[in-house]
């Protein structure tokens, strides 16, 4: 990231450039409630649910591209951040 933009930033363009999105998830109501309870790191959510979503879109080509266009990799750090990062997008 090199402090060019911010963490939300960051992992935000890598989720717009891979399509997800939670604008239209059945998650998106339990997304802004966990915000509008101040949990801005969405942690209200179980990790767990957050690495089984990592999971399906971990092998997707254009994932991989992504990140390593930006000299990054996929992880399931990673992936969570991308994912939270989307959540916090749609919820906007």
């Amino acid at each position: 990231m090199a402090n060019r933009c911010t963490h939300q930033e960051y992992y935000a363009q890598i989720a717009k450039e891979c399509g997800v999105s939670f604008a239209k998830s059945t998650m998106l109501r339990e997304i802004k409630d966990a915000l509008s309870h101040g949990d801005e790191h969405l942690n209200e959510i179980d990790l767990d649910r957050w690495d089984q979503l990592g999971w399906y879109i971990a092998g997707k080509k254009q994932t991989k591209q992504a990140f390593e266009k930006r000299g990054d990799f996929v992880s399931q750090a990673g992936l969570v951040c991308l994912l939270k990062a989307a959540a916090k997008e749609a919820a906007r």
